[in-house]
């Protein structure tokens, strides 16, 4: 839900009465996951009934602009303010509710809508000064009634009634909302104008409260100009009356105020000041109507609405004709402080057992048993959010989110917690023992830091989460998951688009369907692309595919799409792969240059739920921290800002797209390569495609990923069958088998053929150290030396001298003792560097070992690697079997763990 930056509006808590002021709170709208937003991106309370959307409704079709209202020859004709400036692209339209609503206080469904007046369903049916409401107080603020109005000199103004009962986040009931004079206009109502008068003006009728002025304007006589002020002291600002007030110059005035202007001294007062600036204004004469008998806060539409229709018009006329010079006898007496509190507390009690009574929330009162209230808060938000928008998550609680680029997992923060309480409890002051078994009227309080600590820390309670998928999932046992919600199989949120809600994938595909998902794979989508051989095709299908399994398997290598020469459509492919998985186009970034920043980059990505990790412009791959996440099944780093440390789940795919890329070091054996590459001067002037792509595939996406999962079904209704493996893809050997299987299955020829080869060749790590090994071997035999004595014989020259990698002939012997330190006992080439003591002045003391034939391994520790444990096979439970597995020991990126190396030969 976009939300649309609209002027700050005020909140009016009293309704259409004498307390319904246009208080200018400044009520700003918020931005999602802001402190005063915090349910932004969250459902509402109890959701939109659906009888509001599709129940029948009164609309202004059935409305004529020259309606007369009454009967039997009593009726007058009304000349309705048609409101210039509509602020909502509003249907005019009314729920039953609100009808009936509305017709208890004598205002026909055709008058409303004559006015304007419609009901909101959804927040963008609200005018845009309104549209906070519903982001901060959520949907059950709605369906709202909308009132519409303008003011004498024509400029927009109005108010929103919420649903009836609504109490928002700090306890107080919502029952108007207006615009606020502090946020530009439209400006909170002051003296709108209901019904005009172009000739022969009888006088000026100002009625209190909106509704109520709906009824008068309804049944006046023609003659009178109709105003309304929706607060019995809302036509003021700054003390002062607005000018437009000149309007009653000359012209009898009656003001209708409601029936406790007799008792309230408020109302007493307020309507006294407007009669006299009346008065001032040049006013002919001011009385004002008394409702005598009507008790308590009654206003005219219920006096009008308790009287049979035909005898409204003419109640009104004797009303307006025995008005009196004061709004009442005798002057109310100011309550008492006693009065008043106890005054506050029966309203609170009344709000409080109409919310209960209404949501059904339960009431927790804060100062109870500590252990009590921390159960009671966990226990709702518990049945409210568990498994839908609460998850345990990154070693706390997490919240569920839509951000502009998609679903998201935040941590749950203060001002985000306290909006889920609010939404799912009712928390109030005091212990239960002091309502004595009476409605509740202690006010609105939260619980204590400490006991909102303690509940946060509670996150092993919820539900846990590993990433957020927007692909269908595949589950251990082959089924998928093609709808919207919690996989507890795969521990994942997915979120699909509406296009994939449903997708029907065939059990057991047949041969002609097997044929027609690959070709549609292979030539459509990937068809145009400069992929030389049938490695690359096979690479760029098992990219595609990878996303899809990734919960079968516990890591998954990354893909390097490396463009050998520009203009070969490296950014193209990364953009198809982009929109396919993420289901919108392509919001790549640039692998930041420092190694800090990479981890920052994983470790924010991992803790947001992201399942999809996608680089563009890649020169080299040498992270540390990359290597280590590809190969770790969890993940464990520093949360931004504080000491504390995190975990979470590692389920992501790599992509990384470039020219020319140089893998080096442990990258070489945790990348498959996807090349791109041609004989043609000008790749980037080629025409005559299939499709334009990314676009094509995005919008094809239900057909793409529907043949993705048809050849994982095959896979699956074929029992699993493993490929010939060229190699073992050390520490990724679950995947090669699924994703080997997969292919094999589908006829896709290629697969990891060459790759063992291509790694050696681009591992330029390990050729210099072997180059540098060879060339000491050459120099000093099998002797024990020093770094010192390696660096004064690299300055003699002889033979041709080969260095470290990132070293230069002229290295410090101490920067060269290092960097053995760091490859000590690692085969390269069949030698290695072993230490063998401390020189005098405590320097090492090194020598080279040669492996005899058939021994020694490139690039393998000498201490005993042990043996990978067997991956699961087909007939050993298939890929459920991973999936069945704990999650291992999170693997901490600070300091980097030295990971398990395997020989792949």
């Amino acid at each position: 839900m976009t939300t649309t930056k609209s002027a700050p509006a005020a909140e009016n808590g009293e309704g259409a009465d004498h307390d319904n002021e246009s208080h200018s709170h400044n009520t700003s709208p918020v931005s999602p996951r802001s402190s005063k937003g915090i349910q932004d991106g969250l459902d509402g309370l109890d959701g939109l009934d659906q009888s509001h959307a599709h129940g029948e409704i009164s609309s202004s079709a059935d409305a004529d602009a020259g309606f007369s209202e009454g009967v039997g020859g009593s009726a007058h004709p009304i000349e309705p303010i048609q409101p210039t400036h509509l602020t909502a692209p509003a249907p005019r339209a009314l729920t039953p509710e609100h009808t009936a609503e509305l017709a208890r206080s004598a205002v026909s469904a055709d008058v409303a809508l004559s006015h304007g007046v419609y009901s909101a369903l959804m927040r963008e049916d609200l005018p845009e000064w309104a549209q906070w409401v519903v982001d901060i107080h959520g949907e059950k603020t709605l369906p709202a009634l909308v009132y519409p109005m303008e003011e004498l000199d024509g400029s927009p103004t109005g108010q929103v009634k919420p649903q009836s009962g609504t109490v928002s986040i700090d306890g107080r009931v919502l029952k108007y909302v207006s615009p606020s004079d502090k946020g530009g206009r439209p400006f909170a109502p002051r003296l709108p104008v209901v019904r005009r008068v172009k000739k022969k003006k009888k006088g000026v009728l100002i009625v209190e409260g909106v509704k109520q002025a709906l009824a008068v304007a309804a049944y006046a006589d023609k003659g009178w100009l109709v105003l309304r002020i929706c607060g019995i002291s809302s036509w003021l600002r700054q003390g002062l009356p607005p000018k437009e007030l000149k309007v009653v110059r000359d012209l009898p005035v009656v003001i209708v105020p409601d029936a406790d202007a007799s008792a309230n001294l408020r109302v007493y007062e307020g309507a006294g000041q407007l009669g006299d600036a009346c008065t001032a204004k040049g006013a002919a004469s001011v009385s004002y109507v008394r409702l005598l008998g009507a008790g308590g806060t009654a206003g005219i539409d219920d006096v009008l609405g308790d009287a049979d229709q035909e005898d409204r018009a003419g109640d009104l006329a004797r009303l307006v004709a025995s008005a009196r010079p004061k709004p009442a006898d005798r002057k109310p007496s100011r309550p008492t402080a006693s009065e008043r509190k106890e005054k506050e507390a029966a309203e609170r009690a009344r709000d409080r057992d109409s919310e209960l009574k209404r949501t059904r929330r339960p009431l927790i009162h804060v100062e109870d048993d500590r252990h009590a209230v921390i159960t009671s808060v966990k226990a709702a938000l518990k049945d409210r959010f568990d498994g839908t928008e609460l998850f345990a998550h990154g070693g706390g609680l997490a919240a569920l989110v839509q951000e502009s680029h998609g679903s998201a997992l935040v941590p749950l923060r203060e001002g985000e917690r306290a909006g889920l309480i609010a939404r799912c409890a009712l928390t109030v002051e005091g212990v239960a023992a002091g309502d004595k078994g009476k409605p509740c009227s202690h006010k609105a309080a939260w619980p204590d830091k400490n006991t909102m600590a303690a509940i946060s820390a509670a996150h092993r309670d919820f539900t846990p989460v590993e990433g957020i998928s927007h692909v269908p999932l595949v589950r251990g046992d082959g089924s998928i998951v093609t709808s919207d919600g919690y996989d507890r199989a795969s521990r994942h949120v997915v979120k699909l688009s509406s296009d994939l809600v449903g997708l029907q994938v065939p059990e057991n595909p047949s041969a002609p369907e097997v044929e027609a998902a690959r070709d549609l794979l292979l030539v459509d989508l990937l068809g145009d692309f400069l992929l030389p051989t049938e490695t690359d095709r096979a690479h760029a299908l098992a990219a595609l595919l990878t996303p899809v399994v990734r919960a079968l398997m516990p890591a998954a290598p990354f893909f390097v799409i490396n463009g050998l020469q520009p203009g070969v459509g490296k950014g193209k492919l990364l953009g198809c792969f982009y929109a396919i998985v993420s289901g919108r186009p392509a919001a790549l970034e640039r692998l930041p240059e420092y190694e800090d920043e990479v981890r920052k980059t994983i470790t924010a990505s991992l803790h947001g739920g992201s399942t999809l990790l996608a680089f563009d412009e890649v020169a080299s791959l040498k992270s540390p921290s990359l290597n280590a996440l590809v190969t770790a099944e969890s993940w464990s780093d520093r949360k931004l800002g504080v000491s504390e440390r995190i975990e979470m789940p590692n389920r992501a795919t790599l992509f990384f797209a470039g020219n020319n890329i140089a893998i080096s070091g442990d990258a070489t054996r945790r990348a498959l390569p996807i090349r791109l590459s041609t004989d043609l001067p000008n790749p980037e002037s080629r025409s005559g495609f299939r499709h334009e792509l990314p676009d094509w595939a995005l919008a094809s996406r239900r057909e793409l990923l529907s043949a993705a999962l048809t050849l994982v079904r095959a896979w699956y209704a074929r029992g699993c069958p493993s490929a010939p493996q060229p190699f073992r893809f050390g520490s990724f050997e679950r995947w090669q088998e699924i994703i080997g299987g997969i292919l094999h299955v589908a006829d896709v020829p290629g697969f990891l053929l060459g790759v063992r080869e291509e790694q050696r060749a681009s591992d330029y790590y390990t050729m210099y150290w072997g180059a540098h090994l060879q060339w000491l071997l050459q120099v000093m035999g099998q002797r024990v030396f020093t770094a010192l004595e390696v660096s004064r014989d690299a300055k003699k020259g002889g033979p041709v001298v080969e260095m470290p990698p990132d070293l230069e002939v002229d290295v410090a012997p101490r920067e060269l003792g290092k960097a053995y330190a760091k490859v000590a006992d690692r085969w390269f080439d069949g030698v290695r560097l072993v230490k063998v003591g401390t020189a005098s002045g405590g320097s090492l003391k090194w020598r080279l070992e040669v492996s005899p034939p058939g021994g020694g391994s490139s690039s393998t520790p000498a201490s005993a690697t042990p043996a990978a444990p067997a991956a699961p096979s087909a007939s050993s439970g298939g890929p459920q079997a991973y999936m069945m597995q704990p999650v291992s020991k999170p693997l901490a990126c600070e300091p980097v763990v030295t990971e398990r190396e395997e020989d792949a030969l």
